[in-house]
């Protein structure tokens, strides 16, 4: 096995899989529901600080827009094991979905962080909200932990 400096890794054009334009497709709309949540409520009267409720939105779109430029370029980022001609393609891929992965729960979290933040300014319960803000959380950490699964077997 030939390691490779990051500089002489291969540069690879891939195309994207079905499945990463099922999770790109599912975080936009997760984004777009979320600033459609935020400026419906704009609108209410017993929003205390209106500019908090751009946050989480925000946030996401960021974090979205970062990953998808991120995965563009593959062969800057680290890996844990060496980069070679014959596992390039492989690894690659397994991190343009975990990047895919990553930006869905994130936008998922933002969204469900959301509608937490409107239920408890209107003074609703807000403790369903609350559990899945917590099961999104550590999906992300699942999500991350299979995915350098899936890494150290692709090796």
């Amino acid at each position: 096995m030939n390691r490779l400096s990051k500089s002489k890794r291969p540069k690879l054009k891939l195309k994207m899989t079905k499945l990463e334009y099922i999770i790109m497709g599912l975080s936009i709309l997760l984004i777009v529901m979320n600033w459609v949540i935020v400026i419906a409520n704009l609108r209410e009267p017993d929003v205390s600080d209106k500019r908090d409720i751009f946050i989480w939105p925000l946030l996401a779109s960021i974090t979205f827009f970062a990953l998808s430029v991120a995965a563009r370029f593959p062969h800057l980022w680290n890996y844990i094991h060496p980069i070679t001609h014959e596992n390039a393609e492989r690894q690659y891929k397994n991190c343009q979905v975990c990047l895919g992965l990553t930006g869905l729960v994130v936008a998922l979290i933002s969204l469900f962080v959301e509608l937490d933040e409107i239920a408890s300014v209107k003074g609703a319960e807000s403790i369903v909200w609350e559990l899945l803000v917590w099961i999104s959380a550590i999906l992300l950490y699942v999500v991350t932990g299979y995915m350098i699964y899936k890494m150290n077997k692709l090796k």
